[in-house]
């Protein structure tokens, strides 16, 4: 356990560094990286859950669960526009 003043900074800048610091053999598959480095813990039920294509009833249940006048980003298109837009593709 590190508890004076220097060894606390050194530990800290130790660990940022290495977290920061590409690795000197990088992995062949780049599209991969980093996260080939994660352990995956996930089942395939929830991954296909996760991959899963937005049903249009998943999407107008949670626009109607919006603010419908407040823009949700900085585009400044609202939840109105998306409903209505909805409504014209369905």
């Amino acid at each position: 356990m590190v508890k004076d003043f220097e060894s606390i900074k050194s530990v800290a800048y130790t660990f940022v560094k290495e977290l920061y610091t590409a690795p000197e053999n990088p992995p062949l598959d780049f599209q991969a990286y980093p996260f080939d480095l994660i352990p995956h813990r996930d089942h395939e039920s929830i991954n296909a859950m996760l991959m899963a294509s937005i049903s249009m009833d998943e999407l107008k249940k949670a626009l109607d669960g919006m603010e419908p006048d407040k823009a949700p980003g900085p585009d400044g298109f609202n939840a109105r526009f998306f409903s209505n837009l909805l409504v014209y593709y369905q």
